[in-house]
Parts: structure tokens; C-alpha cells; sequence
């Protein structure tokens, strides 16, 4: 069983292992943008705005985690390597 934090998307609350889960390894986090730490897409499922991730979540992730599956992970790092390629990382 994956271990939840509790209440706050973008709080400052911690689940019982970062290793498992972070913002690092979301399906919800967007990477790239105006922040190193990325974007949370969790927002956009309820109809609102993205939000940036605060460096107090970014390792130890929230309640909405969802881990990205092998082809998700595959999708993001050619991204990032194209958006690099590019200059617009």
C-alpha cells in the first residue's frame, strides 16, 4: 500500500516514505516553466488553475499522488530533451 500525506495539495504535510512518494515522480507534476520545481496539474482535474510546487512538497509529495507509469516517465524525459535541444527548458 502507498503511503498518503494528509490534507493540503500544496501543503507542507509529509507521507510516512519520500521515497515512494514525491512531486518527482507524479503524473501531475509538468515540468519546465518559470519554476525549477514545477507545476501541479492536480488543479486543472477540478476545473482550476495550475499551481507551482513549493520546495516544502516537491520531495514529499501530497495526498494526490499518482505515480507516472513507465510511459509517462519515457513521454517527460524526451520532452525535457527536446525542450533542451531547443533552448526552452
Amino acid at each position: 500500500m502507498r503511503p498518503v500525506a494528509t490534507p493540503n495539495p500544496v501543503g507542507t504535510d509529509s507521507p510516512s516514505s519520500a521515497a515512494v512518494v514525491s512531486c518527482w515522480n507524479c503524473r501531475y507534476q509538468q515540468i519546465g516553466g518559470m519554476t525549477f520545481l514545477g507545476i501541479c496539474r492536480w488543479f486543472e482535474t477540478k476545473g482550476l488553475a495550475k499551481k507551482e510546487i513549493p520546495s516544502a512538497v516537491v520531495d514529499v509529495g501530497c495526498k494526490y499522488h499518482r505515480p507516472r507509469d513507465a510511459e509517462e516517465r519515457d513521454v517527460v524525459e524526451c520532452g525535457q530533451l527536446l525542450d533542451a535541444a531547443r533552448g526552452t527548458d
